[in-house]
């Protein structure tokens, strides 16, 4: 088993890449050509539920909390020079 080492839990869980699996798997892929033009790939029948919506709002919402835990990490004491 992959486990991806974080600062604020030391490493990810099993649950914690299956909340990741089933997010990429609700949200449609997105990716911008040379142009700038913005491109959405979704499959056929893609239709998410409310409840769809609200799990990838939560998980979104957790992964900025965790970054943001990491940046505060990430900051050098006062007495380190830059």
């Amino acid at each position: 088993m992959m486990m991806i080492r974080t600062a604020s839990c030391g490493r990810w869980t099993r649950g914690h890449a299956k909340r990741y699996l089933r997010f990429a798997q609700l949200t449609p892929g997105i990716f911008n050509t040379m142009d700038g033009t913005t491109h959405r790939a979704t499959p056929d029948g893609y239709v998410p539920t409310a409840e769809h919506y609200v799990f990838c709002q939560q998980f979104v919402i957790e992964c900025a909390l965790q970054a943001a835990e990491v940046d505060h990490y990430l900051t050098p004491p006062p007495w380190i020079g830059s």
